[in-house]
């Protein structure tokens, strides 16, 4: 009965030793956002990849999401000297939506994990800071 227990020991540090060295973990890979309406990702690998192989996170894309705010607006002057134009403020409270423009734009390096086979991409973040524009007070 020895004997057959470590024979049957053997034979599962066996496969899980063949299992292991088979599997292919994800990795990490670096990618260039060559166009983003599609979507085309550069991965030296494989050359330019459309969107169909990426899957993305919240990292790189736009989003809306609720905020809770409580807080006053602050005295603005009106403009034609009309007294309902006349410098005021007003509260400015409860819960609002507001859009996050987090998505990707041409340029920018990602950090992309490969899934297991190879045929699908996690756009996981960019590497530096993402280009922004609008308007800024």
């Amino acid at each position: 009965m020895a004997l057959i227990s470590q024979q049957l020991a053997e034979v599962i540090r066996k496969l899980s030793k063949q299992l292991v060295d088979n599997v292919k973990f994800a990795d990490v890979i670096v990618g260039k956002v060559e166009a983003v309406a599609p979507l085309r990702i550069r991965i030296e690998q494989r050359g330019i990849l459309p969107a169909e192989f990426f899957r993305l996170t919240r990292n790189v894309v736009d989003y809306e999401v609720d905020i809770e705010v409580s807080h006053g607006t602050e005295n603005r002057a009106g403009g034609s000297g009309d007294p309902a134009f006349a410098s005021h403020n007003h509260d400015y409270q409860g819960r609002k939506k507001i859009r996050i423009y987090n998505g990707l734009k041409k340029g920018e390096a990602v950090f992309l994990l490969r899934c297991h086979g190879g045929q699908e991409f996690i756009v996981v973040d960019r590497i530096h800071d993402h280009i922004v524009s609008g308007e800024w007070l």
